[in-house]
């Protein structure tokens, strides 16, 4: 006996809305795998050398999924290394640094190298500084000894230089710096360089006519030739002068400080000279408190002494009369007070990681294998987990196959029952937890489906059950359907 279709088997496959849902997800799900394999298999690293340092940090998925954030993005630099000896610069570009030791804070060992990762320097601090006056060569050379820690718990030990002179043959020479940074600038360094060179050669210049001019001599009469000092500037902004030694001509004499054979004046230019170099090297490290002048107008005044009797001797077109009083009356012209002073570090070049697009080949090659195992994988859990529902929602747990039909004699006289093959597990549990309107799950709806998806099936129906069938009913009412 034969059971009643829902829809006749000619009828065409139902498109419905489950089915547009099922297309519109598929697309969906197919372009999301496509997306995420761009970003995570279809990127690399490439390394450029930098000047900003950062940590290494591995982007999180969700950072990679951020294509257009992502790209491009540095991921990490390598320290470079600071060695003892080098020469090094801050972006102020102000002064070179010579490093001379670095130690370790808790054994006090000594290294000759370490790692650097752009360490502020705002922690820097001047330990004392130094000259070295040379009266026949009419020049000074001031050395200030720099304290600073790094990462690490590591202190470095380095020193700046100035030197007053005329000569601009060393990098260090005021003249030297002054020209670089005003008359054929080199660099594109901060304010501070250009303005601390004006200061320098400012007060260089009355250091020059008045302390170098003047030269002290012992009491028999013999000028000194050379004299060598060390100081420290206070918290309260007083110098503490230690003792100098001196030379003359076949003799050396160690112990006097300086006031003992320069005069108020001498000493006067001596100390503007030493408070400007100093705040001058703190400014260019990126610290701003106290002891440094240069940020502070109003400390700047009291500091500086003014009304010094200095020789005319050379000049400068742009200063008229002592540069400390030139400066004092015109401290704008000359950048004071330092407002922009912020912490800084050493210039350096880092070797850094950078996410990019791959080459186009492995580009698409590399999204397209990806993109396929992708789709594999969805595809295989979405049938175990459809068919688990579909077996759940079936009798005695089996998947549902297609309609039979009683026993019967085909046309050669030869009994049979009319059964078909089964169809598609997924199929199958599709049309289970999708069933279309009108088109309950029942054994006979679902052959008229899987026969849709079976031409086998459709033949071996037509020939062996079917055209009988018709052919019988077909002398009543041929119009009636199936």
């Amino acid at each position: 006996m034969l059971l009643d279709f829902d829809y006749p088997i000619t009828r065409p496959y139902p498109w419905r809305l489950t089915t547009l849902w099922i297309i519109i997800l598929s697309s969906i799900s197919f372009t999301l795998i496509v997306y995420s394999n761009l970003a995570v298999v279809g990127t690399t690293t490439t390394s450029t050398l930098s000047p900003i340092f950062q940590e290494a940090k591995s982007p999180s998925w969700t950072d990679r999924l951020n294509i257009k954030k992502t790209l491009n993005s540095n991921i990490g630099c390598d320290p470079t290394t600071l060695v003892a000896g080098g020469s090094y610069r801050t972006p102020n570009g102000a002064f070179t640094y010579t490093i001379r030791d670095f130690i370790d804070a808790q054994t006090r060992g000594s290294f000759s190298s370490v790692n650097y990762n752009s360490s502020s320097l705002n922690n820097c601090t001047i330990q004392s500084m130094k000259m070295f006056a040379n009266f026949i060569s009419m020049d000074a050379e001031f050395e200030a000894a720099v304290n600073c820690s790094l990462s690490g718990a590591i202190e470095m030990i380095a020193t700046a230089s100035s030197l007053v002179t005329l000569r601009t043959d060393t990098d260090s020479s005021i003249m030297a710096r002054f020209e670089d940074e005003l008359l054929r600038p080199k660099t594109s360094a901060t304010y501070i360089a250009p303005s601390n060179s004006v200061l320098l050669a400012a007060f260089g210049l009355d250091f020059i006519n008045q302390f170098l001019v003047n030269v002290p001599t012992t009491s028999s009469g013999t000028a000194f030739s050379t004299v060598y000092s060390s100081l420290f500037i206070n918290s309260d902004m007083k110098i503490s002068h230690f003792g100098g030694t001196w030379s003359t001509p076949g003799n050396l004499l160690e112990g006097p400080a300086l006031s003992k054979f320069f005069s108020n004046d001498s000493m006067a230019v001596y100390e503007n000279y030493v408070n400007v170099f100093w705040s001058a090297v703190l400014s260019d490290l990126g610290v701003s408190a106290k002891p440094n002048i240069l940020t502070d107008i109003t400390l700047f005044n009291q500091t500086i002494k003014s009304g010094i009797r200095v020789p005319q001797g050379i000049t400068f077109s742009w200063i008229n009369g002592t540069a400390a009083d030139w400066v004092l009356s015109h401290s704008q012209k000359f950048g004071l007070p330092y407002n922009q002073v912020s912490p800084t570090f050493f210039n350096a070049r880092y070797l850094c990681q950078n996410i990019t697009w791959k080459t186009p080949t492995s580009l698409v090659v590399d999204v397209l294998v990806a993109t396929t195992s992708f789709f594999m994988l969805f595809w295989g859990a979405l049938h175990v987990v459809l068919r688990y529902f579909a077996t759940s929602s079936s009798l005695h747990g089996k998947l549902p196959r297609v309609a039979h039909w009683d026993s019967h004699t085909d046309k050669y006289g030869k009994a049979t029952t009319a059964r078909a093959g089964p169809a598609s597990n997924l199929l199958q549990a599709l049309v289970i937890m999708f069933p279309f309107k009108g088109f309950p799950p029942q054994a006979p709806s679902l052959h008229t489906l899987f026969y849709l998806s079976n031409r086998q099936m459709h033949k071996q129906l037509e020939s062996d059950f079917l055209i009988p069938v018709i052919k019988q009913v077909g002398k009543n009412d041929a119009s009636t359907p199936l």
